[in-house]
Order: structure tokens, then C-alpha cells, then sequence
């Protein structure tokens, strides 16, 4: 006895499964890419400074997205703030935690206690997140100019890939002292002679 041959779905059931998938964040990649243009955030810290991302041009900026009360980002916050934050910031990285998940001042500052983290936790991220449309945790690399150089979101611990992190940011600082050795020799041309 011979089965009938499979029917191909119908362009509707194709239609309606995509639809599905997008509204479920089942995207299968991050909205932002290499090569964007990095969105633009004003988000106070744990001291109410405001934190936006082209005030801390022409440096690259890491943005850690998490949410304080999930284990996965509660193991990773020591070991980014060791491999990552105490390696590159003296070199002029600049890296903001963003929190996405909707915890509270109280939340976030417990979340500071207890990780040791020291690079500024943002509040109210979760528009910032819809925005780069990345689940949390995630990290995003952007360079001098504002152009995503770096983008890593995984499911849970691994969406911490230390070596292409580091490799990315190296670029990227690299890339920021040039430009800013090329700016100064100018600004040092225009006032010689």
C-alpha cells in the first residue's frame, strides 16, 4: 500500500508560521548586525547619572544587556567584569550593564552587591533591548563611530565568547587610537609654523 505524496504547505500556513515566529521572538538572529548603526539609549545608573551612547564617542563601548535576576547573568558579571572590564578599560573601552528585565533600583544595587561588578548597571533598559531586539544576556560591541563592530546573543552562558570579544575590542580600541593620533597630528599641524 502506497501513501499519498506529502502536500507542500499552503502559502497561508507559511504566512501564519512566520507571523507566529516573529511574535514569539523566534526570530532566529538578532535585529542589529555587524555594520549598523547602533541605537541610541538615555538610561540613568544606580546614581542617577545618565548614561547615552554617543556621549562616550569617539571610544568603543561594550553594552552588556542582562537581567539581574537570572542565574545566568549573575555567574557571568564576575567574569566579564575580570576578562573584559579590568583588561580593556584602562585602554580606553568604556562598558555599561544594561538591565532589561525590568528590576528595580533595589534589585539592580543587589545585583552590584552581590557580582562585585564595577562598570555602571543602567536602569529601565528593556525599551534599549526591544530596540537592539536581543534577548538577555547579550553583548553588543560598538565602535568610536557608533557602528556595531560586535554582537553576541546566545542562549545563556554562551553568549559569552571571550576570545571573539576580545579580539573584537582590540580591533576596535586600535581603530579609536588611530583616529585619535590622526585628529591630534592635524589639531598639531593647523598651529605649528
Amino acid at each position: 500500500m502506497q501513501s499519498a505524496p506529502a502536500r507542500p504547505p499552503s502559502p497561508v500556513r507559511i504566512v501564519l508560521f512566520g507571523l507566529l515566529l516573529a511574535a514569539l521572538g523566534a526570530t532566529g538572529s538578532p535585529a542589529i548586525e555587524v555594520g549598523d548603526t547602533a541605537p541610541e539609549f538615555h538610561l540613568a545608573d544606580l546614581d542617577g547619572l545618565v548614561h547615552s551612547l554617543s556621549g562616550y564617542a569617539p571610544n568603543p563601548v561594550l553594552l552588556h544587556f542582562l537581567e539581574c535576576d537570572a542565574q545566568t547573568s549573575i555567574a557571568l558579571a564576575p567574569l566579564v567584569q575580570s576578562d573584559i572590564y579590568e583588561v580593556y578599560v584602562p585602554d580606553g573601552l568604556r562598558m555599561l550593564g544594561i538591565e532589561c528585565s525590568g528590576g528595580g533600583h533595589e534589585q539592580v544595587g543587589n545585583f552590584r552587591n552581590q557580582t562585585g561588578v564595577r562598570f555602571p548597571l543602567l536602569l529601565n533598559g528593556e525599551a534599549a533591548r526591544e530596540e537592539y531586539e536581543l534577548e538577555a544576556p547579550s553583548f553588543v560591541l560598538v565602535g568610536g563611530g557608533g557602528t556595531v563592530r560586535y554582537v553576541s546573543a546566545g542562549a545563556g552562558i554562551d553568549a559569552y565568547d571571550r576570545g571573539s570579544l576580545s579580539n573584537a575590542i582590540e580591533e576596535s580600541l586600535r581603530e579609536s587610537n588611530d583616529t585619535k593620533e590622526a585628529t591630534w597630528g592635524l589639531i598639531k599641524s593647523l598651529y605649528s609654523d
